[in-house]
């Protein structure tokens, strides 16, 4: 059982350690919002999807690892990490490839000392969904997102960086005909993983 992991793990943990969890689970995309908002509803938990349909730039979190930690270590202190300036970029390869950025990767952390936490279960759930609303209008006011509208906009700008990336490469070897930006982009041999 994972949660029981989670809270084995938390107690084994020394004054000077960090537990590093994700309560989203998985990176935002347009695409896995609308997913778990959808299996939400089908599930019957209408309340927590009116709840992660207001939140327009970050998944809600998954609370039961959080619960566990939090509840196994009522002296931890807590810090949340939000990020923006990825935009769309969801996955390494599609970070990779849009190097170098057009615009700032910004990191902001907020910390909260152990007796600002909660640490009945039904609080950490409200206080993770207050944390979460917060980071959410972060990275509203930070995040360079295209409108959905756009979306193709963000693909045609992307298939560019990658011409203009390939087209500059120093080896001769590495140079490739300009790709189709309607599919992955060709790589030379050597370049292949």
């Amino acid at each position: 059982d994972r949660i029981s992991g989670v809270r084995r793990l938390a107690d084994t943990l020394d004054p000077r350690d960090a537990l590093l969890i994700f309560p989203e689970g998985e990176n935002w995309t347009p695409a896995r919002r609308r997913r778990l908002i959808d299996r939400l509803r089908q599930a019957g938990h209408h309340a927590r999807a009116r709840q992660a349909e207001l939140l327009r730039n970050v998944l809600p979190p998954k609370t039961k690892g959080a619960i566990a930690t939090l509840t196994a270590r009522p002296d931890a202190d807590v810090m949340i990490v939000a990020h923006a300036g990825l935009g769309e970029l969801a996955g390494p390869r599609a970070i990779f490839d849009a190097i170098p950025f057009q615009q700032p990767f910004l990191v902001h952390t907020w910390t909260y000392p152990a007796d600002q936490v909660p640490r009945d279960p039904a609080a950490i759930e409200a206080w993770l969904t207050a944390r979460w609303s917060e980071i959410d209008a972060w990275v509203e006011g930070h995040e360079q997102r295209p409108p959905a509208a756009r979306s193709a906009s963000l693909a045609r700008q992307l298939g560019q960086l990658r011409r203009a990336r390939t087209a500059v490469s120093p080896n001769p070897a590495h140079r490739t005909a300009p790709p189709d930006t309607r599919r992955a982009p060709s790589r030379c041999a050597r370049c292949t993983r």
